[in-house]
């Protein structure tokens, strides 16, 4: 699906969910975090990056725990509005395309000069 019609999907949820068992950095999340969704991801690795607990989401490890989530964030639309505006504060913050340019570049340099090469 392209990416206008991941976008008009998302303008048609209230809440992301994913139950993925493992993520690199999951461009799903970052769209969702730009649509300002709340979150409620499993509690892997590329989704730690994504979700500040209690700001823009909430982790969780069992099936149960997601379950609780849901249905708190669906008994409270005030807190549904309030993680998703930050969502995508926390997107603009650490996931632009110029913020994660950058983060990769000083990443790269600090590596390469660590390691003795000069390029």
């Amino acid at each position: 699906m392209d990416r206008n019609e991941v976008f008009k999907k998302l303008d048609n949820i209230d809440i992301y969910l994913s139950t993925s068992l493992w993520e690199g950095l999951p461009l799903s999340v970052l769209q969702a975090m730009c649509k300002r969704k709340p979150l409620v991801l499993t509690d892997c690795v590329g989704n730690r990056d994504t979700v500040i607990e209690n700001f823009n989401g909430f982790l969780f490890k069992k099936e149960e725990e997601a379950v609780s989530i849901l249905n708190n964030l669906i008994n409270n639309p005030q807190l549904i509005h309030y993680l998703g505006e930050n969502s995508f504060l926390l997107f603009k913050e650490r996931f632009t395309l110029e913020k994660m340019i950058t983060s990769y570049d000083a990443l790269y340099k600090k590596i390469i000069y660590k390691g003795g090469a000069n390029l």
